[in-house]
């Protein structure tokens, strides 16, 4: 880390309708083991009916920085404005309810002092289950190890999480990166800081602008680092977990439709599964890539051409697209080329495109790729956004564990298990693939 003449670690602080949690959390972060000229405190209030008169004192009498925006404008904007306020080379981004281990500033400079280059550090946030707990750590008791893993957990990893499923974790940590997390300031304003486009809704805009780090890092196995020794404390404070569903929820369609990879079409509420899943595709679509399937061979284009003049909207998912006259304006899923706003690297699971967008989507192997689950997930999807489907099935085997469709014994299940559903067609070409036509 490079001094600047500024200060090394910006802490940034929303918050909402939470000064009873603020005050505590700001006497923890005058505790800190790291000299207080390393740090700097940046609190920004998305203002209520809640006063927060008496923090916003005490925070300029402990010397960090409260501001207040003129009006409610939602978590997005609460953010971007205190990283615009903020001066530091690293930027630590907490939550207003987030109580600070005494050590916890010390262990995320310390991090990015010895980093091998830009690397974004994600700690601990423990859950707390009693009331008597939180009591005795905002007084500023002694915690001891064991009560601090009897009345505690993180939601993120289970308590003593073995180094290698947090090395795992972190190969898609936009899913547990959601506070407690520092990273170099070049790499926030790289990627344009919070999207402010989330509005007011909760939840998403911080695992949005984590994906997009990760993104901007090259995908690197060690962008993100989690050390569990790093620890925050969430304090307990009255929430609706519905209405925060409901409004999470309400902002996965626009964050899965923005970045159109199969990276994020999974839940994100789910990020152990999603994780699971996202690290199997990415497997597959490698293999897949490297396969000669997915691609339409000449007998197989010359049926599919006849039906496409009845199908002028089309989305189109295989390999080599580009070497096939496709309508103008097609969409393709062709992993094998680079992604663009016609070309998306997606599985089909969800793809943020309105009911009765397309005649047809046709999906040439990539199918296969699917758990038995993601492919019936497809199936909707498809014929939700389109009137037909056809599955293509080459003659070409995929070498991955799991093909649900490795020869015709297991197609024909697969056939029975879809035809009690959807209206199908099979017709077989002279190469020997097999055209389902689902309706």
């Amino acid at each position: 880390m490079t001094r600047t003449g500024k200060h090394d670690l910006s802490v940034v602080i929303p918050t909402h309708r939470q000064a009873h949690c603020l005050e505590p959390v700001l006497e923890s972060l005058a505790r800190q083991s790291l000299p207080r000229e390393a740090f700097e405190v940046v609190v920004v209030e998305d203002p209520s009916e809640v006063s927060y008169e008496a923090s916003a004192k005490r925070a300029l009498e402990l010397g960090f920085r409260f501001e207040a925006l003129p009006g409610r404008a939602g978590r997005s904007a609460t953010r971007n404005h205190a990283v615009n306020l903020a001066r530091g080379d690293v930027l630590l981004f907490l939550d207003g309810d987030c109580y600070a281990a005494p050590d916890l500033l010390e262990k995320h400079w310390r991090f990015h002092r010895d980093a091998p280059g830009p690397r974004a550090a994600a700690g601990t946030r423990l859950e707390i289950t009693s009331l008597g707990f939180a009591g005795r750590l905002v007084r500023g008791e002694a915690i001891s190890k064991e009560e601090r893993d009897r009345e505690c957990y993180d939601i993120r990893f289970p308590a003593g999480v073995p180094d290698e499923a947090a090395r795992l974790a972190m190969e898609t940590p936009w899913l547990y990166a959601y506070t407690n997390v520092s990273v170099p300031r070049a790499l926030v304003t790289a990627v344009g800081c919070f999207d402010e486009q989330f509005g007011l809704q909760w939840g998403l805009e911080d695992i949005d602008l984590f994906y997009r780090i990760y993104v901007q890092m090259g995908r690197l196995p060690d962008a993100f680092v989690y050390d569990e020794s790093m620890i925050s404390y969430h304090l307990p404070h009255y929430r609706n977990r519905g209405s925060e569903l409901g409004q999470f929820r309400g902002n996965e369609p626009y964050f899965r439709r923005k970045h159109a990879h199969f990276e994020v079409e999974p839940s994100v509420d789910l990020p152990d599964l999603s994780a699971y899943q996202i690290r199997l595709y990415r497997q597959r679509v490698a293999q897949f890539t490297a396969s000669e399937a997915g691609r339409t061979d000449e007998s197989t284009w010359r049926r599919v051409e006849k039906l496409l003049s009845t199908w002028p909207n089309v989305l189109y998912a295989g390999l080599g697209t580009a070497d096939l006259p496709l309508p103008p304006g097609t969409i393709t899923m062709d992993h094998g080329a680079p992604p663009s706003q016609s070309n998306e690297h997606l599985l089909g699971l969800f793809t943020g495109y309105p009911e009765g967008a397309f005649d047809v989507v046709i999906n040439v192997d990539l199918w296969r790729l699917l758990h038995w689950q993601d492919l019936c997930t497809h199936v909707n999807e498809a014929l939700r956004i389109a009137d037909e489907l056809l599955l293509i099935r080459t003659a070409q085997r995929i070498e991955i564990d799991g093909d649900p469709v490795s020869d015709d014994r297991d197609l024909e299940y697969f056939l029975r298990a879809l035809g009690s559903h959807v209206s199908i067609i099979t017709d077989r070409s002279e190469s020997g693939a097999l055209l389902i036509r689902c309706r």
